[in-house]
């Protein structure tokens, strides 16, 4: 017996109401508003925080800074268009200062010098490069450290 004589069987059957559910084990992840950036320590209402990242729907996620420092409510309250908020620590942070161009050739350069060709994998660098202070001096010591073959 196939799948649709099967299916064609079930809707001619009795209807003996609800069926019993099966308990599923406690999946291990935070939901479609978890945080994207792996943030794993557990925020309470009435903590605060300065900095934090905004999602929205529809356009890219926006860092945002508070002062006084905001509770997790007061982040959303302010921006009512976000669809999740989250705390950053300092090495979320923004750099103060724009990747200069330099930086970026330097950047780029040392990616080709170790092969790295897909367009993909360097527009993600050079993004953390533009929004991660800690991203940024990683890469641009790894720049400076390399053979100018």
């Amino acid at each position: 017996m196939g799948y649709l004589d099967q299916l064609k069987n079930i809707a001619n059957g009795s209807d003996a109401g609800p069926k019993e559910t099966k308990e599923l084990p406690k999946p291990n992840c935070l939901g479609f508003l978890g945080s994207p950036c792996g943030v794993l320590e557990e925020m309470h209402a009435a903590d605060t925080r300065q900095f934090w990242l905004l999602h929205f729907s529809d356009h890219e996620p926006l860092t945002v800074a508070f002062s006084p420092a905001a509770t997790h409510a007061e982040v959303l309250d302010a921006y009512p268009c976000a669809v999740a908020a989250e705390p950053i620590g300092p090495a979320w942070r923004q750099p103060d200062t724009l990747l200069a161009g330099d930086q970026e050739a330097a950047v780029i350069a040392w990616l080709a010098q170790i092969g790295e060709t897909d367009r993909a994998i360097i527009d993600d660098v050079l993004a953390l490069c533009r929004h991660d202070g800690d991203a940024r001096q990683y890469f641009l010591g790894r720049a400076a450290n390399a053979d100018p073959d």
